[in-house]
């Protein structure tokens, strides 16, 4: 675990614990102070639930951007390989026909 985690997770803790010690030393009874425990409770999920979404909405949308690079890239090395592979021909077949004409300057003489 990285630094940056441990010392997010320390202050959220922190925090946590700020809160829940405030809560409980008000002078309020019981009842409210329970009442008020699970309205933060309920607040605190409702977010957590709604930046699990945002990060899950995120995480597709930048999955679909590897993606589609994944495909431009897969598209890019196909154009490069069938380039290098048509040169490779033009080559051969030019060396072909040098090593042809050379066979038959050497059996004309």
């Amino acid at each position: 675990m990285s630094t940056a985690s441990k010392v997010t997770i320390a202050a959220l803790s922190g925090v946590a614990a700020g809160i829940l010690t405030g809560i409980l030393i008000a002078p309020k009874s019981g009842k409210e102070t329970r009442k008020d425990i699970s309205k933060k409770a309920t607040k605190i999920k409702t977010k957590l639930v709604n930046k699990k979404d945002d990060l899950l909405l995120n995480f597709m949308i930048l999955k679909e951007r590897f993606s589609e690079i994944g495909h431009d890239l897969t598209d890019d090395v196909k154009e490069k390989i069938s380039s290098e592979i048509k040169d490779m021909e033009s080559k051969l077949q030019s060396g072909a026909k040098k090593a042809k004409a050379a066979v038959n300057g050497a059996l004309s003489n």
